[in-house]
């Protein structure tokens, strides 16, 4: 958390005195900032620390740079997660639109998407994913709210932002995520796992005024 305060609330400066560039608040298990591209984040520590949680918002009409955003965010917590805990595997979410309810306390009780299965779904031109309990079928198109169509049925999906920049092949495939069952990237009977670190990545949305 202390990273990304630094990384995203203070202005790349020749000055050797950082200050707050941006509006910023810390607290003990999570960051807000507001940036000078009009996007609103919030990335939280839950379920007793083994989950991060990322939520952006944005005003109607910046949803490109929401959209940006959201692609370098999880990149550097992924970025980070190498570089501090390397050896734990991490296994990604979508939260169900429908179920956005601030704050999240568990991620157990609300409805995900495994990332590993929307990226199936990008590479095969499938329109709908499952959940993550076999319950609920959504469009992928809806949980990627903003998201250019064109980035996700082109290209082989590899331009979507939710993937950071990696190739939808490599996500789709069983090691790459994982099954929570090595040192311990995730089924919804992992969450509780002490050696996974899911990362829920909360679907963005734009305000109307």
């Amino acid at each position: 958390l202390l990273h990304l305060a630094y990384y995203y609330a203070l202005p790349k400066s020749e000055s050797s005195i950082p200050y707050l560039h941006r509006l910023c608040d810390i607290w003990k298990n999570g960051i807000h900032w507001l940036d000078t591209d009009g996007v609103e984040t919030v990335v939280e520590l839950v379920d007793t620390s083994q989950c991060v949680v990322l939520l952006l918002s944005c005003k109607h009409g910046l949803e490109h740079n929401m959209i940006e955003h959201r692609k370098e965010v999880i990149s550097e917590i992924l970025s980070l997660q190498k570089l501090i805990c390397c050896r734990l595997e991490v296994e990604e979410f979508v939260i169900d639109p429908d179920d956005l309810e601030y704050p999240i306390i568990k991620l157990s009780e609300r409805t995900l998407y495994n990332m590993k299965l929307i990226s199936s779904c990008i590479i095969h031109q499938e329109p709908c994913v499952l959940d993550s309990k076999g319950h609920k079928h959504r469009l992928v198109q809806e949980l990627l709210p903003f998201e250019p169509s064109d980035n996700i049925y082109s290209s082989g999906g590899r331009r979507v932002s939710v993937f950071a920049g990696r190739d939808p092949e490599i996500l789709s495939e069983p090691t790459a995520l994982g099954t929570g069952r090595l040192i311990s990237h995730k089924g919804s009977s992992d969450v509780h796992s002490n050696n996974n670190i899911p990362l829920a990545v909360v679907s963005s949305h734009s305000e109307t005024s």
